[in-house]
């Protein structure tokens, strides 16, 4: 099951994503037909997992001031993500978690990041953690 949860912290959030290589395949997906169509896209909705987190993929707007990245919109028991990213970004996003899929990265985990200051950083990794992590049975 893919599977994510923002991890909050003062120095260095994070949004982890887990799932096995076909499921990374599915996000890299995910990902490539946002890269096409810029349609804002809820990843709960379209198949990744979480108890505890939202996050909504939409094209960045680049006639604003809008920081490319992943934020923090709402917080509280379930807060929402907003994931603001370029077509072309996405594009670059789909191809490293593609690698991660097929073995070819030798961390078996991709940061996606926009290298913007305090953004969150999506942590998509295979292989790094235990199966039942992040499903609420170890907690």
């Amino acid at each position: 099951m893919l599977r994510m949860r923002y991890m909050p912290c003062d120095f260095h959030p994070l949004l982890l994503v887990l799932g096995n290589a076909d499921e990374l395949r599915r996000f890299s997906g995910l990902l490539s037909r946002f890269a096409d169509n810029g349609q804002s896209v809820e990843l709960t909705s379209e198949g990744v997992f979480s108890e505890d987190t939202r996050v909504v993929l939409r094209e960045l707007e680049s006639s604003t001031s809008e920081r490319p990245g992943l934020w923090a919109a709402e917080s509280g028991v379930r807060p929402l993500l907003e994931w603001c990213l370029s077509r072309e970004t996405a594009g670059a996003f789909a191809e490293d978690v593609l690698k991660t899929a097929n073995g070819e990265s030798l961390a078996g985990s991709s940061t996606l990041e926009c290298e913007v200051l305090n953004e969150v950083r999506v942590k998509v990794s295979f292989g790094e953690f235990e199966e039942q992590f992040l499903l609420g049975d170890m907690w």
